[in-house]
């Protein structure tokens, strides 16, 4: 049965209630092949496992080929397929393209707390924070979404003490959100309260349970609480040595020091050759590249990977953007 698609669905099904997105995403990749690209739910599964892999970009390109299949078999686009589209947008900080589809499909779901959340995080990335601000004050019920995008604008405008009640409150809900988590500590930074900062992840440490939660405030208990930066920097290291994915562990790594003051591009680089191994088709990886390029003043090579890049049409824009 190794030849047939099914079979390697079912292993991917596997792998991801075992959480083991790497091997998920090679057990469902075999299947699309298998299938040339024509098979609805494993692109869709492809276009979850690559977005929690936060390889943006392929999992907005995934999902786009999944809505024109619905479309070419005359078939009804599930909402989540448009939620999720719109939610890469934003992540992919084109505010613009999220709030069009977000305000479509508002027609049809004008109490979906996911498209407002979208529309009110696009309307701030455009500027129209009053329009968000109005937005979220208007919604009768906050659930998570909401109240992350309320916090969220809060601390944008620099009203932290709105922003920290809304996202202690979310907290107070759901202890293992990490947007939540990461958003507290930003907001109490950058009210210049440290450590309050600290005392707060510390206090979480018997909150969460999960493996990403545990990891996410074991690490900033390390960033904040560990002054020495040698000793900072090999704790960090520790935490992301201790990350079961291999893909997502070589990702911390090369972000481990391609980020100042510990830039190490070598390093940097030989973690990235690694990625590539694994995902040689991966467009992301080449934006990472070319990063690389630049850092390292080679423009030849930059300007290479750049025409790779808009032959991949990276930017959704047909290479407009390289």
């Amino acid at each position: 049965f190794a030849e047939w698609h099914v079979t390697d669905f079912m292993e991917g099904q596997f792998h991801r209630i075992n959480k083991d997105v790497r091997a998920a995403i090679q057990s469902f990749e075999r299947a699309d092949r298998k299938t040339s690209g024509r098979w609805i739910l494993v692109r869709e599964q492809l276009a979850i496992l690559y977005r929690e892999d936060q390889q943006f970009g392929l999992a907005l390109s995934t999902l786009d080929s999944v809505i024109d299949l619905y479309i070419e078999q005359n078939k009804q686009v599930p909402l989540e397929d448009y939620v999720n589209k719109a939610a890469l947008l934003a992540k992919l900080n084109r505010p613009q393209e999220a709030l069009h589809l977000v305000d479509d499909q508002l027609r049809g779901h004008p109490d979906d707390q996911r498209l407002l959340q979208i529309k009110a995080t696009a309307l701030n990335g455009l500027g129209r924070s009053d329009e968000a601000r109005r937005l979220l004050a208007g919604t009768s019920e906050q659930g998570d979404p909401l109240m992350l995008s309320s916090a969220l604008l809060a601390a944008s405008e620099g009203d932290y003490a709105a922003a920290e009640a809304t996202v202690r409150a979310l907290l107070a809900k759901n202890p293992e959100n990490p947007a939540a988590i990461r958003l507290l500590v930003r907001v109490l930074l950058a009210d210049g309260r440290r450590e309050d900062a600290l005392k707060a992840v510390t206090e979480m440490r018997d909150d969460v349970t999960g493996a990403a939660a545990r990891r996410l405030v074991a690490t900033y208990e390390v960033v904040l609480g560990t002054e020495d930066q040698t000793r900072r920097n090999a704790e960090l290291l520790k935490l992301i040595e201790a990350t079961p994915d291999e893909f997502a562990r070589l990702g911390e790594l090369y972000n481990f020091y391609i980020a100042e003051p510990r830039r190490d591009l070598d390093k940097a680089e030989q973690y990235l050759s690694r990625m590539i191994e694994l995902r040689p088709d991966s467009s992301d990886l080449i934006d990472k590249q070319f990063s690389v390029a630049v850092l390292r003043k080679d423009y030849s090579a930059a300007e290479g990977f750049s025409v790779k890049l808009a032959a991949a049409n990276a930017d959704r824009c047909g290479g407009a953007m390289y």
